[in-house]
């Protein structure tokens, strides 16, 4: 109605006081959703794209590290999955890595997954790896 009458040159006052809240309403929804979508627009232009830290996913191949696999996810962060060795050294007396070394070596690495391989002696080795 409001169209036809822009167009016939024919809208009163009558009929602007009847579209009123209709046209209040547009008005204000448009305004409302224009403030919004250039906020969010700045909003996201200021964080950089590289704000979130990603997930780490930590492979550690140890004989019987379930102890280790709990501390080492407990202070890096990062999920842990657990790789019982099966190379026939059962017998042996299996030496503890130094849980801050591991930890330093970790994050030193800076990478999202990593194979942590525990040695008979206790020592480690951290290999970055990717999937594929």
């Amino acid at each position: 109605m409001v169209i036809y009458g822009l167009l016939e040159q024919d809208l009163g006052a009558d009929e602007i006081a009847w579209f009123r809240i209709p046209l209040a309403l547009v008005g204000s929804t448009v305004g409302v959703a224009v403030y919004h979508g250039r906020v969010l627009r700045q909003g996201l232009r200021a964080v950089p794209a590289e704000s979130r830290p990603k997930a780490v996913h930590i492979t550690l191949v140890a004989h019987e590290g379930a102890g280790l696999a709990e501390a080492l996810a407990e202070r890096t962060g990062a999920h842990v999955s657990l790789l019982t060795r099966a190379d026939g050294m059962a017998g042996q007396a299996w030496g503890d890595p130094a849980l801050e070394d591991l930890v330093g070596a970790v994050r030193a690495a800076g990478q999202t997954r990593l194979l942590v391989v525990v040695a008979a002696d206790g020592t480690f080795e951290v290999v970055p790896v990717t999937e594929g």
